[in-house]
């Protein structure tokens, strides 16, 4: 069974009475709020985006960082607005020809990237492949910060960011800004943008729906899949190493146990746990991503996988995890995996 939402969070230092003590609570009203949802693919942050976005004191983006769309598509923003007519985004444009920054519907400018290479950019910002040392990350990104050139590109991306999220806040009143993508490398630098408080969810789904999706819809086998969830999720965790407050959150928990995991999730960002309406496209929502965002308000929970998987690629995927949690036990990915072929 699941044990639903649980929260890994360092408060900071103690506050002092008095004065003080008020001055830094009008200090942490006002500073931005973040929550970053990060996830392997087909792990249901979409449905998570549109749960939140329930809460009036929540506004969900999506991917705060664009949606490659092609030339030829009329890309429609989740309101039904084109991206370039959409009361939203036509703000955020405004706020950003004023500070002088760039805007494009397929690249916000608040992605960290040094290079447009892919590959290149992950070794030069991202999490160094197969190494995953914290410590080698670190001396890379000092010697990158003795550039002018790299200095000034990831301090734009970080203005950037901050004033997407700003301009978010201003429009919809809302206190916490709710953005997901799969690149866990950029809360590294979330964490570190001055005036940014940040709070992160690692969504998680059984890897045996996930795999089915990747199977049914990328045509892998249940071999690549199962390496594929267990790299992804292994680097978030890596990522998520120097965020103070994180949460991990279910898929099954959002879909079973609805009102107490969005409630778990508002505690955990500091709001008043609202249960959920019934139908999350309720009320204004600007969600950037897949087409559920187009498609159905009901919670619909995803099981094929129990009658699709044959018994071949459930041992696949079942062998390949019980050997990483093998090998490395007290990784919380074990943890997870547990969770999942022990219930």
């Amino acid at each position: 069974m699941s044990a639903g939402p649980s929260a890994v969070v360092n408060p900071g230092p103690a506050s002092y009475a008095g004065e003080e003590e008020a001055r830094e609570q009008m200090d942490r009203q006002v500073t931005p709020k973040l929550l970053y949802i990060t996830y392997s693919s087909h792990s249901g942050s979409t449905l998570l985006s549109l749960l939140l976005n329930t809460h009036p004191d929540i506004m969900a983006i999506g991917h705060m960082t664009g949606w490659p769309f092609p030339e030829d598509e009329e890309f429609r923003c989740s309101c039904g607005e084109l991206i370039e007519d959409c009361p939203f985004y036509r703000s955020v444009m405004a706020a950003y020809e004023a500070a002088g920054l760039r805007f494009d519907p397929r690249d916000f400018g608040t992605d960290y990237k040094l290079s447009q290479n892919f590959r290149l950019n992950r070794y030069l910002i991202g999490s160094l492949p197969l190494v995953q040392s914290a410590a080698a990350e670190r001396l890379r990104d000092r010697l990158l910060g003795l550039l002018p050139s790299t200095r000034a590109m990831i301090a734009r991306t970080d203005r950037a960011n901050l004033l997407f999220v700003e301009t978010a806040q201003a429009y919809s009143g809302a206190k916490v800004i709710v953005d997901k993508s799969t690149r866990s490398h950029r809360v590294r630098f979330l964490k570190n943008v001055p005036g940014l408080e940040l709070h992160a969810i690692h969504l998680i789904q059984d890897p045996r729906s996930v795999i089915y999706s990747d199977i049914a819809g990328r045509n892998w086998s249940a071999a690549r899949g199962i390496e594929n969830w267990l790299s992804r999720n292994r680097l978030i965790f890596h990522n998520l190493s120097g965020v103070q407050r994180k949460m991990t959150v279910f898929y099954e928990d959002l879909t079973d146990r609805t009102d107490q995991a969005l409630a778990a999730i508002h505690r955990f960002v500091g709001l008043a746990p609202r249960p959920f309406p019934g139908d999350f496209k309720i009320g204004e929502h600007h969600v950037l991503g897949n087409e559920m965002r187009h498609g159905s308000s009901k919670i619909q929970k995803d099981v094929r996988w129990r009658s699709n998987l044959s018994a071949g690629d459930l041992a696949q995927i079942e062998g390949q995890a019980w050997a990483f949690a093998k090998r490395h036990g007290d990784h919380p990915l074990s943890g997870v995996i547990r969770h999942y072929l022990e219930a």
